[in-house]
């Protein structure tokens, strides 16, 4: 797989060390510092996940000058993991940082920009960044006083982990399982009861049995969860999330009152930390598969008869869906009008 196809984020990745010789000036006496509180939703030395903003806020401490400080609280730390995007929404905090799954029951065009079963992959990127993604999120987020910048693309993630090998879909059937979004909405339509819960707490509630099953995120990052002790059949591919955003979440009254050079830094510096962070898990995602193998976990792949009962169940979902929100609708046709097109050129323009 190449390391990233839409050319864009590259370039926009390059100019980090320009825009750090443009940004790092100090403010006009008539400019006070700036002094932000960030609550993330996944522990800092969290592979990725917890990485990237690290990676983010330690760019924009140093190329501000120490004139835009970014303070990073973890899971916790402020406000409950799932009580995030209110705290930023009313203000308590100026910023988060999370994929938006965590928020379908709030905004269900929010977990169109987390992550859609069977939407597009890296290319995600092209969507987000020059297909009208942006301009969405602006529009979803704008709701909730607030401003989105996606801040970090995962690989696709695996479908989950799970007790015994799953024979058909009838297997899902009163299966308890922990997996967000619209992943778990489809699963829903085989008698699935699917559960959003914090990463922290999916190890303790798998292995007391209060879950039947749970997906979290890729291989490189699930290896660091300790799954594979209780659970020994691990299902790729993660048609639920071919490639999932996350997001650095801003109150909107605080974006306002940044000037325009911060504003340029924080975007570049989630552009930057996206491209780096797609090819650190590029890198670690095959040796993760490798050392579940050889922890004794069974690696399976669906068929492809698994993954097209998968695909009914899922367009059943984004149908529903669509009907019941017009913001979800917009969103979704527009991700998937990207897909279909960018389909054109995957078919002619790479080889298989």
């Amino acid at each position: 797989m190449g390391l990233l196809r839409p050319f864009k984020l590259i370039a926009t990745a390059l100019v980090v060390g320009g825009a750090a010789m443009i940004i790092a000036g100090p403010l006009s006496d008539a400019e006070a510092k700036t002094s932000w509180k960030l609550q993330t939703a996944y522990p800092p030395t969290f592979p990725v996940l917890g990485e990237v903003i690290v990676d983010v806020i330690d760019n924009v401490n140093k190329m501000s000058g120490g004139e835009f400080e970014i303070k990073l609280h973890p899971p916790g730390a402020l406000v409950k993991t799932m009580g995030i995007f209110d705290a930023i929404s009313r203000g308590s905090i100026q910023a988060g940082f999370a994929g938006t799954g965590f928020w379908p029951g709030k905004e269900p065009a929010l977990a169109v920009l987390n992550a859609i079963p069977f939407g597009p992959g890296l290319e995600n990127v092209g969507w987000m960044i020059s297909g009208g993604g942006q301009e969405i999120a602006n529009e979803i987020f704008a709701k909730y006083n607030m401003v989105g910048l996606p801040c970090g693309l995962l690989e696709p993630e695996a479908a989950g982990w799970f007790r015994k090998e799953i024979k058909s879909t009838e297997d899902f059937n009163g299966m308890k399982m922990r997996i967000s979004g619209l992943g778990g909405k489809t699963l829903e339509k085989f008698g699935l009861n699917s559960m959003v819960m914090g990463g922290g707490e999916i190890y303790p509630n798998l292995e007391r049995g209060v879950i039947d099953a749970a997906e979290f995120t890729m291989p490189m990052a699930d290896r660091n969860m300790g799954f594979e002790q209780i659970a020994k059949y691990y299902y790729l591919p993660g048609w639920h999330q071919p490639a999932t955003w996350l997001f650095l979440m801003i109150n909107k009254d605080a974006w306002d009152k940044l000037p325009d050079e911060h504003k340029l830094l924080l975007e570049t510096a989630c552009h930057a930390g996206t491209l780096k962070f797609i090819a650190k898990a590029q890198a670690g995602n095959a040796d993760a598969v490798e050392y579940f193998k050889g922890k004794g976990v069974n690696v399976m792949r669906w068929s492809d008869e698994m993954l097209e009962e998968f695909k009914k169940a899922w367009e059943e979902v984004a149908a529903e869906e669509s009907a019941n929100n017009e913001l979800f609708k917009k969103a979704y046709e527009s991700q998937k009008s990207f897909q279909e097109k960018y389909q054109v050129w995957k078919d002619y323009g790479y080889v298989n």
